[in-house]
């Protein structure tokens, strides 16, 4: 029975060390952080069956002592996530953080107090034994799923945000686009303004050329005219 305490303590450490990652990945908004959830839930069913077992095949060690043990951990669990709320609140300014994680973690060891207290020395608890293991792997089961559904709803809810930033980012280029589709056409406008008043001026500069051409000539042919009436007088 040596072999079973010491599988046990490696499982406490383990669930300890997958419960601190868990937590840091729920503070970070980390997707993995369910996987961790998971591991957590199973290695804490593992050791209420391991404990019972122990209780029940063990001289000495009573059903009694693996529930205070295992809503010890339970009640652990619940002040670091009650503090870990505390502490995001002061430091993001946003509450319920941690409420799920607190809620399960009340309910499950609110359970495991009450089979502690029928449990008592004076009670006959083995015949029940078998119905408090389905009733805890039950319980473990619910959290589990409430978890991930709250994980997918995350998701969700994170997907819908990356969706409004991408169409606010879809909708801001398209207006720039028409903006500077706006702006080169303002541009062609005045272009064709310009080369059409260039054209104009150099229009009025033939003119006014060939105006002072046909004066010139006009007064040539008079002085000529001029000449040849006093030559014939």
């Amino acid at each position: 029975m040596g072999i079973i305490f010491g599988f046990l303590i490696f499982i406490a450490t383990t669930t300890a060390v997958l419960f601190g990652l868990a937590m840091h990945g729920h503070w970070t908004d980390k997707d993995d952080s369910a996987s961790f959830w998971k591991s957590v839930i199973v290695l804490l069913t593992v050791s209420g069956i391991l404990m019972i077992n122990r209780a029940l095949t063990v001289e000495g060690a009573t059903i009694n002592e693996a529930f205070l043990i295992l809503w010890v951990m339970m009640s652990i669990g619940m002040f670091i996530s009650m503090a870990s709320s505390r502490f995001y609140n002061l430091k993001y300014k946003q509450k319920g953080k941690f409420r799920k994680i607190t809620r399960n973690s009340f309910i499950v060891g609110f359970l495991l107090f009450l089979l502690f207290i029928f449990t008592m020395p004076g009670t006959n608890v083995e015949e029940g034994a078998a119905a408090v293991e389905s009733e805890t792997v039950k319980t473990a089961k619910e959290i589990s799923e409430d978890n991930e559904a709250g994980s997918d709803a995350e998701k969700q809810a994170e997907e819908e945000r990356l969706a409004a930033e991408k169409a606010k980012e879809e909708q801001a280029a398209e207006n720039k686009a028409k903006e500077e589709q706006a702006q080169a056409e303002k541009e062609d406008k005045l272009s064709v303004k310009r080369k059409s008043r260039k054209k104009k001026s150099r229009l009025r500069k033939r003119n006014r050329r060939s105006l002072l051409l046909k004066r010139k000539l006009k007064k040539k042919l008079k002085l000529k005219n001029r000449l040849k009436q006093s030559l014939l007088q």
